[in-house]
């Protein structure tokens, strides 16, 4: 069996890709992360901006792929975007908010079936979707899917942010003479904030706990979604009632430029459920961390659900 995939496998897999609803798709061959790059993640740990994201301290993981993934010869990166009309209309409707992505069933689930399903016809591997230390945003910026912002996110050019990031780990090599369109020169949120965020400050401004540093990171323990989904330790979180939300935050997306017109996607795994719309308005009547099975919301919990519309009210 050959050891490299052919131009016409990788044509056949973006168009499956796009058919399950990847927007943007790109191939990777593998590649070691530059010297500037482990540079600046050092510095983010020496801060101490992850809080107690742990798992964010595995740089042996977090600087090579194949760490994650011993075989690993060549990458499929893809974005997919989640907005649609039903999750805006139940933002508007209900007391309390849910970030964009989890009023639905969990994305880590739906998105890597489909995935794995679709690679699986052509390469042997593993379908990554936010469960590793794989350096995400650095991969796909090297992908060309997108800059990295003021507020730490990918952000498409064109379509904003509002987009999930999907990866396959693939143990075939890309065809020899294969030529895409890859990001070759030194990746720098520096230079992409820079050259695409330039002086404005609407996310840093927009943050009601001011999370956002202006060089593309982000103090984790500040951070509302970091609050409302992770953070563990009573004494940490701080009562506010400068926001809604009560499982992560849109806000530094919201106002951002780049979504004025954002980029949707009416897959109806991403429609509101009537759990979630239950607990946008608090609703937790013959509710139980069961309930939450198949649900973003289920990391919570139900009292961790309830603590966190206690900071806002």
């Amino acid at each position: 069996m050959s050891e490299n995939l052919t131009k016409n496998q990788l044509e056949q897999i973006e168009i499956h890709l796009q058919e399950e609803g990847f927007q943007n798709i790109s191939f990777l061959p593998y590649f070691e992360v530059s010297e500037a790059f482990k540079h600046f993640y050092l510095k983010y740990l020496s801060d101490k901006k992850e809080a107690n994201l742990i798992y964010l301290r595995n740089t042996e993981a977090k600087f090579d792929i194949r760490n994650i993934y011993p075989q690993t010869k060549s990458i499929v990166a893809a974005s997919y975007f989640y907005l649609n009309s039903k999750t805006l209309e139940a933002l508007k409707a209900h007391k309390y908010k849910i970030a964009r992505y989890a009023w639905g069933r969990d994305y880590h689930n739906v998105l890597k079936k489909k995935m794995a399903k679709i690679c699986q016809k052509f390469s042997e591997g593993r379908a990554v979707v936010d469960s590793t230390p794989l350096p995400e945003k650095y991969t796909a910026r090297r992908a060309n899917l997108g800059f990295i912002g003021k507020n730490g996110l990918l952000i498409h050019e064109h379509y904003g942010s509002f987009f999930l990031l999907v990866f396959y780990l693939m143990e075939k090599e890309l065809p020899v003479d294969y030529k895409q369109n890859i990001r070759e020169e030194e990746i720098s949120p520096a230079r992409d904030i820079e050259k695409y965020c330039q002086n404005c400050v609407k996310c840093v401004k927009a943050c009601p706990t001011a999370a956002i540093d202006i060089d593309g990171c982000i103090e984790a323990e500040k951070c509302v979604s970091y609050r409302t989904i992770e953070e563990r330790e009573e004494l940490k979180l701080v009562k506010s009632k400068k926001h809604r939300y009560i499982f992560g935050c849109d806000i530094c997306q919201v106002v951002c430029p780049y979504n004025k017109k954002p980029l949707f996607n009416e897959d109806d795994d991403f429609y509101p459920t009537k759990i979630s719309m239950a607990l946008a308005e608090g609703d937790f009547s013959g509710l139980s961390d069961d309930s939450l099975n198949g649900s973003p919301l289920k990391r919570r919990k139900i009292e961790g659900l309830k603590k966190n519309i206690s900071m806002i009210t």
